[in-house]
């Protein structure tokens, strides 16, 4: 999982814009398992909605890979966590 985010221009009236991709390349051709990818990981997002607010974060981007369909629901939460942090580190930098 690629996560790209912009806290450029950050304002609090305005919410974070969020984009889910799932190409038919780097998951899979099955219309299906994109969706399922896809699901997945607003799933993610949604639960952890206050990371965002906290982070000043403007647009958020989330490119999945293949196995994000089939790897436990909690080692993708883990991953997930793990980039926003190291979004965090870098964003303090």
């Amino acid at each position: 999982m690629t996560v790209v985010v912009v806290t450029h221009g950050y304002s609090p009236d305005e919410q974070t814009r969020i984009c889910v991709a799932a190409s038919k390349k780097r998951v899979s051709k099955s219309a299906v398992l994109r969706n399922r990818a896809k699901r997945r990981v607003r799933a993610l997002i949604q639960k952890h909605q206050e990371l965002l607010k906290q982070m000043q974060i403007v647009y958020l981007m989330v490119v999945t890979k293949k196995a994000v369909c089939t790897v436990p629901y909690e080692e993708l939460e883990a991953d997930y966590c793990y980039a926003m942090s190291r979004v965090l580190v870098e964003k303090n930098l």
